[in-house]
Formats: structure tokens, sequence, C-alpha cells
């Protein structure tokens, strides 16, 4: 006896308001007697984290508590629970009222469909929260951090620490106590829908957001000479201190972007870099080093414990450029042509928020200016709203 699922158009990526159509096909060797056979829908967010516990209650005198030793913390959460029963039949139920039924040997197929949701469920499915000390099993009852939000995509790795997955699930429930339930499990990958852009204001009341820094660049300055002596017995003169020769250098770096901060795989970053002269400077600039990063932060939790996880996209990265910066203008602008034309990497993953998993983006812009014998490297960070996939693949937002 066995029983497996078969999709009828088997697709590598789901996202919202899509169908999963298939058939649950159950192989018998003879005749055998089962309750009913169901077919679940399930998607799940699982934490698992290592951490040190104390015993509140094995302290010392002093009211120190006792170490205890390393526990691993889990915490898992059903974020998409549908259930049907496709056997038996609401015509097989009413009629015969019975609490079993016989199939003969071979081979019973049973169709099942389901609508994929827009938003997950945690909180309408009693999420279960599991504590592992151990061989304990703990459940908490606190319910109020559950997260109802768009569907979060599907997330593997991080060393098991975080997982993210969907599967269907279709379970064969057999009518004798001592018997086993056959069960079977067809995962596939999810990616949630693209969220409805905001529409584009005029131009005149288009906005931008921004991270600015300030820096001064010390004063050039002019060694002063010093005399020789023009006699064996002469004594040298006292070399004099050098001078500032200009006005110090005051900048200001902005990294901008365009309100609301949307980002397009496929696509360059609509990033907008200004370097201001603050006072008037005679000075020279030059731009020695550009990198921009779009960095990936992605926080954990299991219970009392909490882990951040930070990954990287370097979209471009540059060094040594020894670019100079017209000195006769106020506000300068890096030329967009360095990173115009280098789109953002298509396998950047969306953002997501769940009642344990969550993940944000943020923009890191690196600008180096190099001003006489000195130089400064300026680092913003910019928070991502949300990052939509290529125009010609499925869904894809950040």
């Amino acid at each position: 006896m066995s029983v497996r699922i078969v999709l009828d158009k088997p697709r590598s990526l789901y996202t919202n308001l899509d169908f999963v159509a298939g058939r649950a096909i159950l192989s018998l060797t003879s005749n055998e007697t089962i309750t009913a056979i169901t077919v679940k829908l399930e998607g799940e967010s699982k934490s698992r984290l290592f951490g040190e516990a104390f015993n509140p209650y094995g302290g010392h005198p002093g009211g120190y508590r006792r170490r205890e030793p390393s526990t691993i913390e889990t915490e898992v959460h059903k974020i998409l629970y549908k259930a049907l029963t496709v056997f038996p039949s609401v015509e097989q139920q009413f009629p015969s009222r019975a609490s079993a039924y016989t199939l003969p040997a071979g081979l019973h197929e049973f169709p099942f469909q389901f609508k994929l949701p827009f938003n997950n469920a945690c909180a309408d499915s009693q999420s279960t929260y599991v504590n592992v000390a151990g061989l304990q099993m703990q459940a908490p009852g606190n319910t109020d951090r559950h997260v109802r939000k768009t569907l979060p995509p599907s997330l593997h790795g991080f060393n098991q620490q975080a997982i993210i997955r969907y599967y269907i699930k279709a379970t064969v429930q057999r009518s004798a106590f001592y018997k086993e339930n056959f069960r079977s499990e067809y995962p596939f990958q999810f990616f949630p829908i693209e969220p409805p852009r905001p529409p584009l204001p005029p131009p005149d009341q288009r906005r931008e957001f921004y991270a600015r820094i300030e820096h001064a660049f010390a004063p050039a300055t002019v060694p002063a000479s010093t005399a020789k002596p023009s006699g064996l017995f002469r004594k040298a003169s006292v070399p004099e201190p050098a001078s500032p020769t200009a006005i110090p250098l005051l900048v200001c770096i902005d990294a901008r972007l365009p309100d609301p901060a949307i980002l397009t795989c496929n696509e360059p970053v609509p990033l907008r870099i200004m370097v201001t002269k603050l006072n008037d400077s005679p000075a020279t600039v030059f731009l020695q080093l550009l990198q921009i990063e779009l960095v990936a932060k992605t926080a954990v939790r299991a219970h009392h414990l909490n882990r951040v996880t930070l990954t990287s996209t370097v979209v471009i990265s540059k060094s040594n450029m020894g670019i100079r910066l017209t000195e006769q203008k106020r506000v300068m602008e890096i030329d967009k042509g360095h990173w115009r034309d280098i789109p953002l990497p298509n396998s950047v993953a969306p953002s997501f928020d769940t009642c344990n998993i969550s993940r944000s983006y943020e923009l890191h812009v690196k600008v180096g200016l190099l001003h006489g014998s000195g130089d400064h490297i300026f680092v913003s960070s910019l928070p991502i709203g949300q990052i939509h996939p290529p125009s010609n693949q499925a869904p894809r937002t950040i």
C-alpha cells in the first residue's frame, strides 16, 4: 500500500492566487479498509537556534542563577493551512454514514485543487510553538506576536536556522488503531506576488529621501624652508612650522533614492550621489572609491533567542579612480554612468515578515574622496522599501 501526489501542471514556481491542482494516487495490493483520505496545502515558518539556558530555581544563595547546558530553541508557525477530504465524497458520506470504507486492490485516483491565498493565516491556524530542551517539549500560549501579512517566499539555508517551506500532504487514515496511516508530501517553491506600485506623481511633485554626511578636510600646508649653516661652527636656524595656505575644504555627501524606495531586478539602481561644497574653498576634490552594495538583514527568533544574519550583493565596486570633480561648481553629481548599465541581479529575493523570521534590505553606498594628501571614505545606508521582479519573470518583491 502506498500513496503519492501527482500535479496536473507542475511548475517550478508558484505565487499568490495560483491554482495547485493534481491527484492523490492510492496503490493497494489487497483490499483495504480506510476511514478517510485527506489532502492538505500547508506552509510553515520554522526557526531553530542554539543558546544557553539558566535555571531560575537552581541559584546560589547570593541570587545567581545556575547556567545550564546549551539548548536548542525551535519555533514553528503554520503560515498556510488548507484541508480537503477527497474520500469519502459528500455523496458517499450521507447515504451510508459509515465510519470506514473498504477499497479493492488496484490504483485509485482522487483529484484535488487549492488556490494559494494572498496573506498568511498564522493566527487562524493556531500556530504551534515548540520548545526543545533535551527531551522536553513546551508550548507557550502567547499568541500576541502573530503577523498577518503577505505570504513569505520559500527560504532555505542559514545552517537550518531559518526555513520557510510549502508542500502538499496526502494522508490515508486507516480504520484499525494499530495500523499506521500512510502519508506523502510534495514540496514546491513559492514567491509572493508583486504588490501594487504607487502611481507615479508629476515631475514637479516627485520626492527623494537621502542619507547625508558632512566632513571637513584638513587644510593644505606648505612646509617652511630651513636655513642651512654657512660655516663649521655656526648654529643652524630653527625651522619654521608649516602654515596653512588655503581655506579648509568642507564637503557634504548625499546618497539619494526616489521616495518610495523601490528597486527592480534586472534594472539599474535609481541612485543619485551628490557632492556639495559647503564653503568657498577653491580646493579640488578627486573621486577615488565608489561601491554600491545591497545588504540583506535576516532576523531569526526562537522564543527568547534572537539572531541577525547579514548577506550582501555588490552592485559595483571601483577603486583608484582618480576622477577630478569640477571645482567651479558648488554642487557636483557623480556620473551615473558608473552604475547605470549594471542591473540589479535577478537572484535577489524579496523582503518579508513572519512571526519568527523577517528580512529587510539596505543600500550601502561608499564614496572615497581625495583632497591634498588626505582622503576620507563616506558610508551611507538607505533603507529599501520594496524590490520588484523583472517584468518578464514571476513576481518578486523586496
